[in-house]
């Protein structure tokens, strides 16, 4: 998993699918709203960073593979990302996907380079995620 913090939440991508996922961080440190994005919107994106993009004082740039979301998206949580406060990273997490049953919609849990867990929840109106514990 490719992993990157920013000062309002972070960004994941899931290696076997490609899907990429942005999860903001509520003021008050709780959960809050979530999107994705498939591996084919990845590849109609594109995968080429523009070296010219700039960070705030004191931040790092969005790395690969995130770099492209930040030049090519207005979406409001990811411009509301804020500056990366770290450099991405790669490890080894653990992803359990759930379909059916009890779930209506998907799940995948995930495991974060700290060990914590989070659920992710795509619906029909909605999307979003979650610490478990």
């Amino acid at each position: 998993m490719d992993y990157q913090r920013f000062e309002n939440g972070f960004v994941m991508r899931r290696e076997d699918s490609g899907t990429i996922y942005v999860l903001y961080v509520n003021p008050d440190g709780l959960n809050g709203p979530a999107i994705q994005f498939t591996a084919e919107e990845y590849v109609e994106l594109g995968n080429a960073p523009d070296v010219s993009l700039e960070s705030p004082a004191g931040r790092y740039p969005p790395d690969e593979p995130f770099a492209w979301l930040f030049m090519r998206s207005n979406h409001p949580l990811v411009t509301g990302l804020g500056g990366a406060v770290a450099p991405a990273s790669r490890y080894d997490a653990t992803v359990q996907d759930t379909y059916g049953y009890a779930f209506f919609h998907p799940v995948a849990y995930m495991t974060l380079p700290d060990g914590q867990i989070i659920r992710y929840l795509t619906g029909s109106y909605t999307t979003g995620w979650g610490y478990v514990d």
